[in-house]
């Protein structure tokens, strides 16, 4: 007599075949995004870098023209191998973004649309560093008003708006990476969620998979909100970071460079208080900056010492809790002492270049001291250039760089 098959057998076969494949399938589906989630997180990453290296190109370029006119119009501490220096530095950090030059820090551009850019770029700075080079020449000879300032002119705005058309570019496509990050991990995360609620429509009854899958949707969706938010928290970061920076670029020199850097630091966060100094390539740091809420603080000379001095030294940052009549805060209405101090070091190629120290009534927040720092970092190549420059730095008596505070109010 012929056998028949099991039929429950049979059908706990198919369920577990139906369980697998959509298992494999999920399995499948959760590698692709999350390689490409994984794509868009480094793309994320990596242009900030490149935003920051178009920014230096900028600032260089502009230093390299303001000291030409100087020099053109009878400067005799300006020279011209300081100036064309300036050319050399900007055209080095367009060669990092090419990718002829390598740096950790700054990916090259991989788009054909910015590296065509990047290449009109570079040959306006080398017709730019061409005709710099021939108005030096020029000097004495009438080159004033004549034919190759008017090139020189039109070169330089047009490598300017090249720059900034290069740098509109990167940062929408860094809000695009952000925005497909944020979408793979919504898609991986309703991916997630499908296959239990099909895996559980299989294996558990009504009532038990409707309590599971409220519960996993409530946890996922908890997840979701909470990496929207740090997303958003981050793109807010970013741009707080690129407002402040291009405000402080448009300042000339290193005393209206730091007076804005420290106010637009101090405003963002809640310093009341604060002061700049800088390292002069041929030793000691000099006061060029200052800003208080509330009041001015009484002059502390014009050369640093003790903790200020020693962090300059080690390059390692000081955070610690005021002593009682350290600094006093006065205006019309109220009396206060800073409860916190940080003194953070500007480095550049293993150097202190600037020392940045900041007075808060409490300690702030660890996100406070990484945005600070972060905004440090960004500025330091500046900052090597005016420890490097030969023009000096007049000393600070207190009331030229700090034009924000009451006259109310000093040192306890």
């Amino acid at each position: 007599m012929q056998r028949t098959a099991n039929p429950s057998t049979t059908i706990s076969t198919a369920l577990s075949v139906n369980i697998y494949a959509v298992i494999a399938s999920a399995m499948v589906m959760a590698v692709l995004f999350a390689a490409w989630t994984s794509w868009s997180g480094y793309r994320i990453t990596r242009t900030p870098a490149q935003i920051r290296t178009l920014l230096d190109v900028r600032v260089q370029a502009s230093e390299s023209h303001i000291y030409l006119e100087e020099y053109l119009g009878g400067d005799s501490a300006e020279s011209p191998e300081k100036i064309l220096g300036f050319m050399r530095a900007a055209t080095q950090q367009l060669a990092v973004l090419e990718g002829s030059v390598v740096d950790a820090n700054t990916p090259p551009l991989t788009d054909a649309d910015q590296r065509a850019k990047l290449r009109q770029a570079t040959e306006l700075l080398n017709e730019l560093t061409r005709l710099t080079r021939v108005r030096i020449r020029l000097q004495g000879e009438g080159a004033a008003g004549s034919e190759y300032d008017l090139r020189f002119d039109t070169a330089f705005d047009s490598f300017l708006e090249s720059c900034k058309a290069l740098e509109d570019d990167l940062h929408a496509e860094s809000v695009s990476a952000l925005r497909t990050f944020i979408l793979m991990q919504t898609l991986m995360t309703l991916l997630i969620i499908a296959m239990f609620s099909w895996l559980y429509r299989l294996l558990r009854n009504k009532e038990n998979k409707e309590s599971v899958i409220r519960e996993e949707m409530q946890a996922t969706h908890a997840e979701l909100l909470k990496s929207r938010a740090l997303m958003q928290e981050h793109n807010l970061r970013q741009e707080a970071m690129l407002q402040l920076t291009r405000k402080a670029q448009s300042a000339i020199g290193v005393e209206q460079f730091s007076h804005t850097l420290l106010t637009s630091l101090c405003d963002e966060q809640n310093a009341i208080a604060g002061m700049v100094w800088l390292s002069r390539h041929h030793g000691g740091l000099e006061p060029v900056a200052r800003w208080c809420t509330h009041g001015s603080t009484e002059d502390s000379g014009n050369h640093a010492d003790g903790l200020v001095a020693q962090v300059a030294h080690s390059g390692k940052a000081a955070s610690y809790a005021t002593p009682p009549r350290y600094l006093r805060i006065e205006s019309g209405l109220v009396s206060a002492n800073p409860g916190h101090v940080m003194v953070l070091p500007v480095r550049y190629q293993s150097a202190t270049v600037a020392v940045f120290e900041l007075a808060f009534i409490e300690s702030p927040a660890p996100e406070a001291r990484a945005f600070i720092e972060e905004v440090l970092d960004a500025m330091a190549v500046r900052y090597f250039m005016f420890s490097h420059s030969n023009t000096d730095v007049p000393a600070d008596d207190g009331t030229a760089s700090n034009t924000t505070g009451n006259t109310a109010g000093g040192a306890a």
